[in-house]
């Protein structure tokens, strides 16, 4: 699974340095007892944040302040913030986001003007922050650098631009035209006789009457905010997940009632529509002193029948007189790049030297995972994108449809390649260093004939190509196919004769019931398409699921090979009972290698074994013996953690093999490779017994990883490979 992304989540700080508005207590007297200043309630609250990350081994990827450092535009707050932030987290400024917020432009300052935005820039800006396109001050939209105006991760699996809302904030009205004549005459007729400081109180009093806090986007940062995503950087992998920070808010994220002109943002629908079309997903925003997370639900402007797509918006609070319970907040994202969650979790202004205990939000998923998923009942995912799609499956698997029917539909290239893992599929080191494991473990479930047929009777290819003893259903299913009367076949995987016996060892049979193939045509008129359908009682879909996907992708090669003049199309598999298990250890899909030799190599059985006995690792016999010490790691993987869809993955028939080659070598039965042979019998026979409880089954596994711990040193030994390679 992917590793969260951290980032903190400050705004509003309003630090008044050396002093301020902060009055923790309720005071009805007036003692000389002022130990809290907001500037040291603040210092203390980051360091127990950044206290506690580093007693839990957390790191942030960020921090992202959405304005307000100053209080009433009181110099001091936006370096002793960014100063605090730094030296607590030990982060680069590139890592930190700061947009301004209305407390934080000089009133009477015009818009779009370096005064308006100087102490924001000398500090924030030139220290390397990323911070927003100032109207006014910064070249225009096109010329603009992403670098200095978007936070991205390192592989830009996310990025968050920086917004400026405040450009406007405290900005004068034009007088009424009826007035303007007599305007600035007016603090001087009303206070004649009152003096100087009247007219003043007066005016200001005017003045005050035409200013505004208006929170505006330009039409010029519209273009900027399209041309930053157009030119920011594609992920290494999968899908970016885009994020907004401003200063002031999308809707009112409280029930309080502001009685204000201008009390929101403009144009507002205009930038929820752009938010939509740039596929934004979170906002980040402060100026309301409220901690909230909500969806906001975006309809398109083009087509309103399309669904309205979900927003998460995330509401920064901070804290006041008597209410220090949200003062600042950390955004964990999981599960990027395409099931995407939101975890906030929010903190307190500590309190008399207690541990600081967050508060977490439930986990919010930033877009569906399932394409239908109804509470209960079947959920269907749909997509062109292997690692998506494959994705989206382990997340609903695991969750909403854990133990519920499921439909996958995945519409991949018809010239895709069959023996490609999804990224994130939980493959063992050794599996992962054995190029090809995929395409051979489907090559071998897809076999006529095994020599493990007797313990393995639901091998897929032997039920496909000898039904009921004699009848290929494959060739049966081309020949219908080619027939274009026909349009659809089906495969049985499911036979009577075998599992509806009486014995309880025989009632066990494949999850995998029935495959269904249909000729499907091309729209645009070229070759049609051969879709399959995959039916399974259960499917484990974390582990299971991708093998199952290229054996159908292997059987519609079969099929156009065999003279269907199509392309491979759709795969789609439906099971009764979705299952996921997200450990890095191997299934009962992932046959044991050395049994698989049996059919697929068995002459590496003879290879490995001269190898031990003359403990020479030449050509075929290095690669050979690396197989198989690799293997037995992924045993041994195994037995620390038995699989969910049917206990140990054990090996038992080519550890038979093996010993007899050792044995038949070495006639003494003395030596290394001798005494690895009685280790392997050991094993093998030891694989066989069928722990009854819980409790024989972990004295079980107990013997189990000491006979492949004592296999894997006598191998090791044998081959002259003691130490790991």
């Amino acid at each position: 699974m992917s590793i969260p992304v951290r980032l903190l989540h400050i705004t509003d700080s309003h630090i008044v340095v050396g002093g301020g508005d902060y009055r923790p207590y309720d005071n009805k007297l007036d003692l000389p007892i002022d130990d809290h200043s907001r500037e040291e309630a603040f210092k203390l609250l980051i360091h127990r944040i950044a206290e506690r990350m580093g007693n839990g081994g957390e790191t942030l990827d960020g921090v992202i302040f959405s304005g307000d450092a100053l209080l009433r535009g009181k110099p001091g707050g936006n370096r002793a913030l960014l100063d605090l932030v730094m030296q607590r987290f030990n982060l680069a400024a590139n890592r930190i986001l700061a947009v301004p917020g209305n407390h934080d432009v000089p009133q009477g300052t015009a818009p779009g003007s370096g005064e308006r935005y100087s102490d924001f820039v000398s500090v924030w800006r030139s220290a390397g922050c990323i911070t927003p396109w100032l109207d006014g001050v910064d070249a225009l939209p096109e010329k603009a650098d992403p670098s200095r105006h978007v936070l991205t991760a390192t592989d830009n699996s996310w990025a968050v631009l920086a917004v400026n809302s405040c450009n406007w904030s405290h900005v004068d009205a034009a007088v009424p035209e009826a007035l303007r004549e007599v305007w600035v005459h007016l603090p001087a007729a009303a206070a004649e006789s009152k003096g100087a400081e009247a007219q003043e109180a007066i005016k200001k009093a005017l003045n005050d009457l035409l200013r505004h806090d208006a929170a505006h986007i330009s039409r010029a940062q519209f273009e900027h905010i399209r041309d930053m995503f157009e030119r920011l950087p594609g992920p290494q992998h999968g899908r970016q997940l885009r994020m907004v920070a401003l200063h002031h808010h999308l809707k009112n994220p409280s029930m309080r009632l502001e009685i204000k002109t201008m009390p929101d943002l403009l144009p507002l629908e205009a930038l929820r529509a752009q938010l939509r079309e740039l596929d934004v997903r979170v906002v980040f925003h402060g100026h309301k002193h409220v901690s909230r997370q909500y969806f906001d639900y975006i309809e398109s402007r083009s087509d309103p029948e399309a669904p309205p797509r979900k927003t998460l918006v995330l509401s920064g609070g901070t804290f006041s007189d008597g209410d220090e319970r949200d003062a600042a907040s950390c955004v964990e994202l999981e599960g990027l790049p395409w099931t995407p969650s939101v975890r906030v979790s929010t903190f307190a202004v500590p309190q008399a030297g207690l541990p600081l205990q967050p508060k977490p939000s439930p986990q919010l998923r930033l877009w569906d995972y399932a394409d239908s998923a109804p509470a209960g009942a079947l959920a269907l995912i749909k997509g062109t994108d292997l690692d998506e799609v494959y994705a989206k499956v382990r997340a609903c698997a695991g969750g909403d449809a854990k133990g519920l029917p499921l439909v996958v539909e995945l519409d991949l290239a018809a010239d895709a390649p069959v023996g490609v893992l999804p990224h994130g599929y939980p493959a063992s080191a050794a599996e992962q260093r054995r190029h090809g494991w995929l395409r051979e473990l489907v090559e071998w479930w897809q076999r006529r004939d095994s020599q493990l047929q007797g313990r393995i009777p639901y091998i897929h290819g032997s039920r496909l190509l000898k039904y009921a003893g004699n009848i290929d259903q494959i060739t049966r299913v081309t020949k219908l196919l080619k027939d274009r009367n026909t349009s659809r076949a089906i495969a049985m995987l499911v036979d009577p004769r075998l599992d509806f016996v009486d014995e309880p060892k025989r009632r066990e049979f494949a999850s995998f019931c029935m495959v269904q193939f249909v000729r499907r045509q091309d729209p645009k008129g070229g070759l049609p398409f051969i879709d399959a359908i995959g039916y399974y009682r259960a499917q484990e879909m974390t582990q299971w699921w991708p093998i199952n996907v290229a054996e159908l992708r292997h059987l519609q090669l079969q099929i156009i090979q065999g003279g269907v003049k199509a392309r491979a199309g759709r795969i789609t598999t439906m099971t009764a009972d979705a299952r996921a298990d997200d450990a890095p250890s191997p299934t009962h899909a992932a046959m044991p290698l050395v049994d698989r030799w049996l059919d697929q190599a068995p002459e590496k059985f003879f290879i490995l074994a001269s190898a031990m006995q003359t403990g020479r690792l030449e050509g075929k016999a290095e690669a050979v013996g690396r197989e198989w010490l690799d293997e037995l790691e992924t045993l041994q993987q195994s037995v620390h953690r038995p699989a969910n869809d049917g206990g140990p993955v054990v090996a038992i028939d080519g550890l038979d093999r093996l010993g007899a080659y050792l044995k038949a070598g070495d006639g003494s039965f003395a030596g290394v490779s001798g005494e690895l042979a009685t280790v392997l019998d050991q094993l093998a026979r030891h694989a066989e017994i069928k722990p009854a409880d819980s409790g024989s089954t972990e004295a079980w596994l107990r013997v189990m990883d000491g006979h492949l711990a004592r296999a894997t040193a006598l191998s090791r030994k044998a081959l002259g490979a003691e130490q790991p390679s």
